[in-house]
């Protein structure tokens, strides 16, 4: 199921979240004794990810799977690429450089970043509107 990436950019080493990696350690466990269990030895490049035969799990899977978890939890249906707007948003509304961000999501261009990717919260410009009261509403009133 290994197909190739779009362009060069998409091989880069990324970033993950602790979580994310202890999650990943013990799926590789996983796989390490499904694979003791079939008499095989389970190499470096093997996937992290495979079915009760050892075959890599096909995307259309995880996104089946996906869509029974958010079900399960009553969030809405989400594309795996909304995974990505949702990202960039979260970071860049918690400050992390949008250059940062452009590298993490593989970007050329900062404008496709900000531009298609990052969505602004309405909280966010509510925030704003305050701090701009605080700016302006000491000079309004000493006219």
């Amino acid at each position: 199921n290994r197909t190739p990436p779009k362009s060069w950019r998409s091989l880069r080493a990324l970033a993950l979240p602790e979580f994310v990696c202890e999650a990943l350690r013990r799926q590789r466990v996983r796989e390490m004794r499904k694979a003791g269990a079939a008499g095989v030895a389970l190499g470096p490049a093997d996937p992290v990810l495979t079915t009760r035969n050892r075959r890599p799990v096909w995307s259309s899977y995880l996104h089946h799977d996906l869509q029974r978890q958010l079900a399960k939890l009553g969030l809405p249906q989400l594309r795996w690429h909304d995974l990505r707007h949702t990202t960039a948003s979260l970071l860049m509304r918690d400050g992390v450089s949008p250059r940062v961000v452009m590298d993490i999501l593989g970007h050329r261009q900062l404008e496709t970043t900000m531009f298609i990717y990052a969505h602004v919260a309405d909280a966010d410009k509510r925030k704003a509107a305050a701090r701009l009261q605080h700016i302006l509403a000491p000079r309004a009133r000493k006219r």
